[in-house]
């Protein structure tokens, strides 16, 4: 409110621009057109079928937004001609030594699987605005995800994509839905959130408050199918 004013649809703009997709679901950014293997053949595809080669000033999609940081996505291998050891090749971001290439396969290496699950009523813009009382009934989100690396992928995505206060050459600036706000080293805060303008100067707003509170989280292993079958057939194995 106190950067929107009492405008609802100024409100839901500046939430639409602070997470890069809209109420509905959404993307900033529109469908590409291009087929992105593993992604527009799956069901909702449009919500996930682009890229940010067409946005490289952020004007569409901030570069600090929610989904910009969680996932940079310049990322996704589009299908093209070559046997299966070119297409690996440009997996790992060769032969060319271009730092666009190098940039696509580092990203590559920390894509994950991962949903979010509501809990609770839903809360009204209305009474988003308000102070929480005390009797309120627990509401939030169960997050999961899965991966082969937990350093590799979620903590690295957690770490030096979501909290990181300089991503993607930012400055004092952590993920405008994730952030903590804490202050890093000598800087008093990392509640900046800036949205870069056509022809202007970025417009960088202060101050961002904290919407999420960890209640706890896990690591769990989960075998492969592989594993499971070897585990399940272990008794019927001879020594």
């Amino acid at each position: 409110a106190r950067n929107t004013g009492a405008n609802p649809e100024d409100r839901e703009s500046l939430g639409a621009l602070m997470v890069g997709r809209k109420i509905n679901g959404e993307p900033l950014i529109p469908d590409t057109g291009q087929k992105i293997p593993g992604v527009t053949e799956k069901p909702g595809a449009p919500r996930n079928a682009f890229t940010y080669d067409d946005d490289v000033m952020g004007t569409q999609c901030p570069f600090g937004a929610h989904i910009r940081r969680a996932n940079p996505r310049n990322v996704d291998m589009y299908g093209s001609p070559g046997n299966a050891l070119a297409k690996s090749l440009r997996v790992l971001g060769l032969p060319r030594p271009q730092f666009r290439e190098d940039l696509l396969a580092s990203t590559r290496f920390h894509r994950i699987l991962r949903r979010g699950r509501e809990y609770g009523q839903k809360l009204s813009p209305q009474d988003a605005l308000q102070p929480a009382p005390d009797d309120e009934a627990p509401r939030g989100l169960h997050f999961a995800c899965v991966g082969a690396s937990i350093a590799r992928q979620f903590e690295f995505v957690q770490n030096a994509w979501l909290m990181a206060t300089t991503f993607n050459g930012l400055i004092d600036e952590s993920d405008p839905l994730l952030g903590n706000r804490a202050a890093v080293g000598d800087r008093s805060s990392t509640g900046y959130f800036s949205i870069p303008r056509d022809g202007k100067a970025a417009r960088r707003l202060n101050g961002m408050p904290q919407f999420i509170t960890v209640r706890g989280g896990g690591y769990f292993f989960m075998p492969s199918l592989r594993a499971l079958r070897y585990i399940s057939s272990a008794g019927t194995i001879s020594a």
